[in-house]
């Protein structure tokens, strides 16, 4: 049976079409600031065993592929590992699926995201042409970031109707029961380590506007809000993980434009507001860290979560990873494992491609760093 706002999502798909094609830097914005912010929606609410994001992103590529004339240009050095580590971990994808080991649908979900990962860097680079074309798609990144954190600061204070359209987008079990406080917010993701971690970049972007006094993109009123909205979702989150690296990236930032003292004033405010509006969820969660887990033998002087991590990593991944270290085992974790997230990025490699897949990821993104930091040199 059609869906009541499949027409609805129909005709936005054309207009949008229709935008991008008369417009190719849209493409980008599509790319670089929706598809991130609606990554954690629910697969199947428009096609079956698919994301609205995916769709986003493939319809922007075609785009861009038949209308930009930039499309045809050669791939640059980072494009060109990208696009090996993509062709490496979809074919180990179709080898585990060969000998059984994972099923389709988990190839696609999952050995398939270095591909999704190519295909955003080459769209959003062949879409902008200009830096007023790139401001356009910083400014859609800038908005696009607040909207979605906006919706998880009303997520954190249990507005009414907020947590179940969530749950009708994302899925079940994303945040505690209505008027459980404090709420672990995750925004518009199942998770909110994954909610933090699309907020980071947006975030040190929006700093650096402020502290380079940068209106070029949107006014300094408007950065300085949409900033202190996502400070607050991140803080929210209450992920230790994601609020170091976004302190880590500020004060990184700061160095580089020359005003380190602008940013401790921004971290000093960002802390004391947040002990005085989340104390209620940092202690909470601070209270829980120093709980040990039932799971993990023995006791530890380590946060629990880290605690818990270790011992899961001692237990299952390390001895797994043993077993297969050249090719892995392919997308899901085996059904041995007492915690099916490995909880690190290296590991997921080592899990899904063993050395293989784990060596050609490390070259992409040394590549893909030692190219940002050239620009920013030159830039």
């Amino acid at each position: 049976m059609l869906a009541w706002y499949m027409p609805v999502l129909a005709a936005g798909a054309v207009l949008l079409t229709t935008a991008m094609w008369h417009r190719p830097p849209l493409a980008g914005a599509v790319v670089v600031a929706l598809c991130p912010v609606l990554s954690g929606l629910g697969r199947g609410l428009v096609a079956p065993g698919l994301k609205i994001s995916e769709l986003l992103l493939v319809l922007a590529a075609v785009v861009v592929f038949l209308r930009a004339p930039q499309a045809r240009r050669p791939l640059s050095s980072a494009e060109q590992w990208l696009l090996v580590f993509a062709v490496v971990s979809a074919g180990l994808a179709v080898l585990h699926l060969q000998v059984g080991q994972v099923g389709l649908g988990s190839t696609i979900r999952i050995g398939l995201q270095p591909v999704i990962l190519y295909l955003t860097w080459w769209t959003a680079s062949r879409a902008v042409t200009s830096v007023e074309e790139i401001r356009f798609v910083l400014r859609w990144v800038v908005l696009a970031t607040a909207v979605m954190a906006t919706v998880a600061i009303l997520q954190y204070f249990d507005i009414a109707g907020v947590r179940e359209g969530i749950i009708a987008v994302v899925g079940p079990n994303v945040a505690p029961e209505p008027g459980v406080h404090p709420a672990r917010v995750t925004g518009l993701f199942p998770i909110a380590h994954s909610m933090g971690g699309q907020m980071l970049v947006p975030l040190v972007l929006m700093v650096a506007l402020l502290l380079r006094r940068d209106r070029s993109v949107l006014p300094l009123f408007v950065v300085g809000m949409a900033l202190a909205t996502c400070v607050s979702a991140v803080m929210l989150s209450v992920t230790v993980t994601i609020i170091s690296w976004v302190f880590f990236a500020i004060i990184i930032v700061a160095l580089r434009v020359g005003r380190i003292g602008g940013a401790l004033t921004y971290v000093g405010a960002a802390v004391l507001g947040g002990a005085l509006l989340f104390r209620e969820a940092f202690a909470t969660r601070l209270a829980q860290q120093s709980v040990e887990n039932v799971k993990v033998p023995g006791t530890s002087v380590l946060p629990e979560t880290v605690a818990y991590r270790i011992f899961i990593w001692q237990r299952d991944y390390i001895p797994l990873l043993r077993q297969s270290p050249v090719v892995g085992f392919g997308t899901d974790a085996p059904p041995s494992v007492m915690f099916t997230s490995t909880e690190n990025q290296f590991v997921t490699y080592m899990l899904r491609g063993g050395l293989f897949l784990t060596v050609f990821a490390i070259i992409c993104f040394a590549t893909i760093v030692a190219g940002a930091i050239s620009t920013a040199e030159t830039g």
